[in-house]
């Protein structure tokens, strides 16, 4: 299930969706056998996001199917950070170039 939705903002280590994922557990010589390795029970795993952004795009899964069923590969969300800081910088100075050219009138 989705813990967020597309278009929502999240910050690095935010729960984007829950899983489910299969447990080993693993008997002791105490309780008669060992059973290493063997998947028993299942659990919910949080898978959570890597970095700040806003949520873009997000896969089409279906709840109870496995994740390489519905899709290639394991990305199942998209999260886009924004434009990069240094082209704001660059806004600044081409504004700021402009203004100068119009008061030297170079």
């Amino acid at each position: 299930s989705w813990c967020v939705h597309k278009g929502d903002y999240v910050n690095k280590g935010d729960c984007i969706a829950t899983v489910n994922v299969p447990e080993k557990r693993r008997l002791t010589e105490s309780e008669g056998r060992r059973l290493d390795g063997r998947r028993l029970t299942r659990m919910d795993q949080n898978i959570s996001a890597p970095k700040n952004g806003y949520v873009n795009k997000e896969s089409d899964l279906v709840p109870g199917q496995k994740i390489s069923d519905n899709q290639v590969g394991p990305t199942i969300a998209v999260i886009d950070i924004g434009p990069p800081w240094w082209l704001v910088l660059l806004g600044f100075l081409l504004a700021l170039c402009c203004m100068m050219c119009c008061l030297f009138k170079i």
